[in-house]
């Protein structure tokens, strides 16, 4: 049996301080601000980040797509293209069973209404972006939306910043289906047509009015384009994606005389042919979307399914030679394509140049021949 002085004792409490009379208030703790640069140079907060998805080139089946700055002030799209890779870029939700759930992006008559950041995060994270940056570079607006999902952001917004940092020589890219020219007209004010560049996308109509939906006719971008142009602003077209539907060649002809026709003065021309990551295949096969686009895919890449590479080298080589039987003077260059394209392209003398020997649609110059052939002749002058 234990002794009284061996039982555990209750410790001592020591006396509570009194209160004082006017405590000092603790410092309040700074919020971490989500402010930029953050360690990835280059990536500004939620707004600007660099877009090098394309994987590295290995081989053949590798898809060229120089890397290029991402200005993301908005998301989603107010057109309804039933095969918009947009259907699968909007995060968490799309894994979820129940398309209820409340936190996924807003359907209206079969559109995402498109989600526009707030000025002040668009604005902090932008300002830092071209201040840091020194090399001149283009900012695609267009990538994750269609520029015109917010005119009133550009104008009000992102616009007047660029003029403020127009001697870096910095530009921003719009890059939309809309026919609307107002903005062009009221950002000259800001001396937008000094780093504004106006791309346009475009399709032959019968492929636009099967599966572009809710967007303006190709025509009628065309015409904008040219209204861009005319005010002062470089312009670009995208013809993407083709489609090697019935009669192709007839409607792809039409709209290359088009081209020529409302505006010849287009600085380059990008063709891209038809493509679907699996994600937007999921994506629009469960929002009851027409993907009758899908039966065109056949070839695996490391951008998602193509139509079959012969049918595409088809589609190019024509688009092409219709665009030299017009003289058309500027760049003409390919989308995510895959180097086995544009080898064989090379080989049949429809082009004379490797990807990246041209100007394309999100860079603001020709980045130059990729390593991946540089190190191949050099094998050679080993051998």
């Amino acid at each position: 049996m234990l002794k009284p002085e061996e039982l555990p004792q209750k410790p001592e409490t020591e006396p509570v301080p009194k209160p004082e009379a006017n405590p000092k208030p603790e410092p309040e703790k700074k919020k971490e601000e989500k402010n930029v640069p953050t360690k990835d140079p280059f990536k500004f907060g939620s707004v600007i980040s660099m877009f090098q998805k394309a994987a590295e080139l290995k081989n053949k089946n590798s898809a060229f797509c120089p890397h290029f700055m991402e200005l993301k002030f908005a998301n989603g799209c107010h057109y309804d293209c039933q095969w918009c890779y947009l259907m699968g870029t909007f995060g968490r939700w799309r894994k979820d069973k129940d398309f209820t759930d409340p936190r996924r992006p807003v359907l209206m008559n079969g559109s995402y209404v498109p989600k526009v950041k707030p000025d002040k995060e668009i604005t902090q994270h932008l300002r830092a972006a071209l201040e840091s940056i020194e090399t001149p570079t283009l900012f695609n607006s267009g990538e994750l939306s269609d520029s015109m999902a917010s005119p009133s952001t550009l104008l009000n917004v992102i616009i007047p910043i660029f003029e403020e940092y127009r001697d870096k020589g910095h530009k921003l890219l719009i890059l939309t289906k809309s026919n609307d020219i107002t903005l062009y007209r009221k950002a000259v004010k800001h001396h937008a047509p000094e780093f504004t560049v106006v791309s346009h996308s475009i399709n032959a109509e019968w492929v636009s009015n099967a599966w572009e939906k809710g967007a303006p006719n190709p025509l009628e971008r065309l015409t904008a384009s040219r209204a861009a142009a005319d005010i002062g602003y470089e312009t670009r077209l995208r013809l993407d994606p083709m489609v090697p539907v019935r009669n192709w060649q007839v409607g792809y002809r039409r709209i290359i005389e088009e081209i020529m026709r409302i505006n010849s003065r287009a600085r380059v021309i990008t063709l891209g042919s038809l493509r679907g990551l699996q994600s937007t295949i999921n994506i629009g096969r469960k929002l009851g979307k027409d993907m009758s686009w899908t039966e065109y895919l056949t070839d695996n890449s490391s951008w998602g399914k193509k139509i079959p590479a012969a049918t595409r080298i088809e589609l190019y080589s024509f688009a092409m030679n219709e665009l030299k039987r017009h003289s058309y003077t500027g760049d003409v260059t390919l989308c995510k394509e895959t180097l086995e394209i544009w080898d064989a392209l090379r080989k049949t003398g429809t082009i004379d140049y490797y990807p990246g020997e041209r100007l394309c649609n999100c860079v603001l110059e020709a980045p130059g021949k990729p390593d991946y052939y540089k190190k191949r002749e050099f094998k050679k002058l080993e051998i």
